[in-house]
């Protein structure tokens, strides 16, 4: 029983991992290769669970917050 219990416990890691990295990601100057970045950290957390598909939500309520973080002049 708790070798299932383990695997189950991978898929919210996954997916919290996913979620993470995108908002770190997000928290910097914008590029194409960081953007091809958050779409990858985007589909793990929604290929691990369902919960991932709050993070576009998660990155558009972190905006404030990312106008305080980088300089106005990469935005």
């Amino acid at each position: 029983m708790e070798a299932v219990a383990n695997i189950v416990g991978r898929a919210e890691l996954m997916c919290g991992l996913g979620m993470i990295g995108a908002l770190v990601l997000f928290m910097r100057p914008l590029t194409i290769k960081r953007a091809v970045a958050i779409w990858l950290c985007f589909t793990l957390a929604l290929l691990s669970k369902e919960q991932g598909i709050l993070l576009p939500l998660l990155l558009i309520a972190a905006i404030p917050l990312r106008k305080r973080v980088v300089p106005q002049a990469d935005i």
